[in-house]
């Protein structure tokens, strides 16, 4: 199930094939919104966040195995929430990262390669 903004559902940013998803109501979609809105501008953050979660824990209830967090607000306003999600921003870091020590292993390998090649 994602958590996301009108655009973010409609351009299937976080729709895969082999994951089942289920679909949020446009009612929903609008109050998720409106918490990013709320939330961002200082007003009673509680409140949003106790909204996402309602949300979030409602489609758990139905059956959703993880909450597929696609804004980064939702990251922030659910962070300390006991529920199975995924995080974005942390998917996006650890795959940079990972890109990065892969990058930086073919280096070191092409340069051992060239070192033992030239006969050093």
């Amino acid at each position: 199930m994602v958590l996301g903004t009108h655009n973010t559902i409609a351009q299937g940013l976080y729709s895969f094939p082999e994951i089942e998803a289920i679909d949020i109501s446009p009612h929903e979609l609008n109050r998720l919104e409106d918490a990013i809105v709320n939330y961002n501008k200082g007003k009673d953050r509680d409140s949003q966040i106790q909204a996402v979660r309602s949300i979030a824990e409602k489609y758990l209830a139905r059956g959703a195995q993880a909450i597929i967090l696609g804004c980064t607000e939702f990251a922030v306003m659910l962070r300390d929430v006991n529920i199975p999600k995924v995080d974005t921003l942390d998917v996006l870091v650890d795959a940079t990262i990972r890109h990065k020590e892969l990058e930086n292993n073919r280096r070191a390998r092409i340069q051992f390669l060239f070192d033992n090649a030239c006969g050093e």
